[in-house]
């Protein structure tokens, strides 16, 4: 049994997506393993040691925690437990994220993209001329024996360009591959699945309107409920003149 609850309670702890209704049954065994076992809380006692500042953990809760900023360079915790109960511990770091990601990567599934005029001719984004008409067309494939479900793939406009909805106009061809589409005005969301060795193509368009030096943010594809799942296309500059 024990080696039962273990397991549960490393799936918890990991970062493995689980949906709702994994997490919530997950809970509740664990609930009446402990109401059936009599676990209740101890009392917490510790020394923790960061970076040789001592610091002393006692409260009557199952958990506690202390806060810390870490120094440039490498850092040092040790903790020293002062109860006959287990002691868990965990470290958790809070950072700043980079305005825009910069790293390809992927895992499962592949995309590429493209940045062409109406003829199909390929686009110099560095160079862009102001009023440009720009077609973007992102290829996703699953290489795989298996079929992949509820991707989504999110594409966020430069600030200096401005989306062209064909759906107004009557014309929502060329992506009959998407689920469904949502178009806003600085970003576009397209859900859609994927069949064992099969790849699909959308295309997107866009003008080019004001000048300036800009930044497209990172392509990112990925399943909605399997975070192992994804691929990015890093970020890259535009200058519209």
């Amino acid at each position: 049994m024990q080696n039962n609850i273990n397991e549960i309670c490393a799936m918890l702890n990991s970062n493995r997506w689980m949906d709702t209704q994994t997490t919530a049954f997950a809970l509740f065994v664990l609930g009446k393993y402990a109401e059936k076992n009599n676990v209740s809380n101890g009392n917490l006692s510790a020394i923790v040691k960061i970076n040789g500042e001592e610091h002393t953990l006692n409260s009557n809760m199952s958990s506690a925690g202390i806060k810390f900023t870490p120094k440039l360079g490498s850092n040092t915790v040790e903790i020293k437990s002062n109860s006959d109960q287990k002691l868990v511990a965990n470290l958790f770091t809070k950072t700043s994220v980079a305005e825009y990601d910069m790293t390809e990567s992927g895992n499962f599934i592949t995309m590429n993209m493209s940045y062409t005029d109406k003829s199909g001719n390929a686009l110099n984004l560095a160079n862009l001329k102001a009023g440009t008409d720009i077609v973007m067309q992102f290829t996703v494939q699953n290489p795989s024996e298996w079929q992949v479900t509820e991707l989504a793939l999110s594409y966020y406009l430069p600030s200096g360009w401005e989306l062209v909805n064909d759906r107004l106009f009557g014309d929502g061809s060329g992506n009959e591959g998407a689920k469904h589409i949502d178009i806003r005005d600085d970003r576009v969301y397209i859900y859609f699945d994927l069949a064992p060795n099969s790849k699909k193509t959308f295309t997107l368009k866009a003008n080019a309107t004001y000048e300036g030096n800009y930044m497209i943010p990172a392509v990112r594809c990925e399943d909605m409920y399997n975070n192992e799942i994804y691929y990015q296309i890093p970020a890259r500059g535009c200058v519209v003149k």
